[in-house]
């Protein structure tokens, strides 16, 4: 087990994180702005944001690319799973029916 398990575990208790990165591998997008993510989950920018950069800092995500929009700096992120791949996956199939109900 990678020694960042357990914080990735921990991670991926918040529903949102686990939305999100639905959104990634159920082929919603490739890659994705927090912009993107928060039009299609139709959440705050901010909420969405600060879950991206967790999901980052654990190398779920990695940023690809960089866009000037409307003067800011959009950045741009697709999934990184690398050896974390199969934990992640088993996290997001045991928390599926959870996530699912109404």
């Amino acid at each position: 087990m990678p020694s960042d398990t357990p914080e990735l575990i921990a991670a991926l208790n918040h529903p949102l994180r686990r939305r999100i990165l639905r959104a990634y591998l159920d082929g919603r997008f490739k890659t994705a702005s927090s912009t993107q993510l928060a039009d299609e989950m139709g959440m705050p920018l901010g909420n969405i944001a600060y879950h991206v950069k967790t999901l980052a800092r654990l190398g779920v995500l990695e940023l690809v690319r960089r866009e000037k929009v409307r003067g800011a700096e959009e950045r741009f992120y697709a999934v990184s799973l690398g050896d974390q791949s199969q934990c992640v996956r088993s996290i997001l199939e045991a928390c599926r029916e959870a996530d699912d109900a109404p």
